[in-house]
């Protein structure tokens, strides 16, 4: 593939010590065709200085690793943290590490929203880099700082997609109205369970439903535990 959009290309944070970095084969078949695959590159991103890496067990695997039992965070302590993991939804949209409203650690992920517009009537943010297996968590949860003050009101969408997921019906859809300042998300795993085999999870949404005002977010401590 000589476009960019015909790549599959996902981000790892790494180190130091050892790291294990799994690709699952499904997210590569969803965006290549996985009979004609011809090369694979890793590459570095900004560094800011010589770093040693050693590769080691590059391998391809037939069982799915053990559900993890220990909680699984994005505290966005380390910068890159936010740009590795979440990725905009859409045009517009602003990520920035932030020392602003955290609630865990002393950072949090800016978001900068959009109003809608023809192009994107849901902005919002995407990550592919949870657990795959959520067999052995309880809870989903997020804390989320909204820094508007108008009367109109927010509502914060959250999609979960499983492997099989393609429609809003194969989907895990939920919802909560935005107040201003400090909200809190608790969404029980058992709920999740109900629409989608969280054994298989494969990308987390956020977003805002159809905003009429721009608007800016700071998420931090999403975690599943």
């Amino acid at each position: 593939s000589r476009l960019k959009r015909d790549w599959f290309m996902a981000g790892y944070m790494i180190g130091p010590e050892a790291t294990t970095i799994r690709v699952y084969i499904e997210d590569i078949d969803r965006k290549l065709d996985i009979t004609q695959i011809q090369q694979v590159r890793l590459a570095t991103n900004k560094q800011s200085k010589d770093v040693e890496v050693y590769l080691d067990n590059v391998r391809f695997e037939s069982v799915l690793p053990p559900a993890l039992t220990e909680p699984f965070s994005f505290s966005f302590e380390k910068k890159v943290e936010g740009f590795l993991n979440w990725r905009p939804n859409g045009k517009l949209i602003q990520i920035k590490h932030s020392d602003k409203h955290a609630t865990q650690g002393e950072h949090s992920l800016q978001v900068k929203l959009p109003r809608k517009f023809p192009g994107n009537k849901y902005p919002g943010i995407s990550s592919h880099t949870f657990p795959r297996d959520w067999s052995n968590y309880t809870q989903f949860s997020a804390d989320i700082y909204s820094d508007h003050k108008e009367k109109e009101t927010m509502i914060l969408g959250i999609r979960i997609d499983d492997s099989a997921s393609d429609s809003y019906e194969t989907r895990f859809n939920w919802e909560m109205e935005l107040v201003p300042g400090a909200n809190k998300i608790r969404i029980p795993i058992t709920t999740i369970k109900n629409s989608i085999d969280i054994s298989r999870i494969q990308a987390v949404y956020f977003f805002l439903s159809e905003p009429k005002r721009k608007s800016t977010l700071y998420f931090d401590n999403i975690r599943v535990e």
